[in-house]
């Protein structure tokens, strides 16, 4: 398995990538009636989002997303385009996704953490799945109650101690 693209969040007008949501994501596809398709062994979930705080809030920005359906009578797929999310409608691309989605703009009234973490550390790449919060020099965990942000927690010490720095 190729080491796996990971969902971004913008803090501090820093882009962060996402190590983990728990319990899990706030956004899911399949509440919009479909389903993603890996977009190369890169992504296997087929899709990728950027995430925000807009007024302290959780807020989905954008989304990149790979949409096929199976002709009938046919083991040939096609690409659709994409519902609307939060009145956005996607742009048709023909590229890695072929959906995108810009200035979606939705909150979550959510419960849960994002593990967040930047200045990924090169020698520590795994060439499997996603990379570990270890692998990158600061490591932060976000906590949400409905939706707004109500505590961070730097977590850069830990990840360097388990590295041995």
């Amino acid at each position: 398995m190729t080491g796996q693209m990971s969902s971004t969040m913008i803090l501090d007008r820093v882009r962060w990538t996402i190590i983990d949501f728990r319990p899990e994501c706030p956004f899911n596809w399949e509440d919009y009636d479909v389903r993603p398709v890996e977009a190369c062994t890169a992504c296997w979930d087929g899709h990728l989002e950027v995430y925000s705080l807009r007024d302290n809030r959780l807020n989905l920005k954008e989304s990149s997303v790979n949409l096929y359906e199976q002709e009938e009578d046919s083991e040939d797929w096609k690409p659709v385009v994409g519902p609307d999310v939060n009145g956005v409608s996607a742009e048709r691309l023909d590229s890695l996704f072929n959906n995108q989605y810009d200035g979606i703009n939705l909150r979550f009234d959510w419960d849960g953490d994002i593990v967040v973490a930047t200045g990924f550390i090169e020698e520590m790449y795994v060439h499997m799945g996603h990379q570990s919060p270890d692998a990158f020099e600061r490591v932060n965990r976000l906590e949400f109650k409905a939706g707004r942000l109500v505590n961070r927690v730097d977590m850069s010490d830990v990840a360097a101690e388990r590295r041995g720095d």
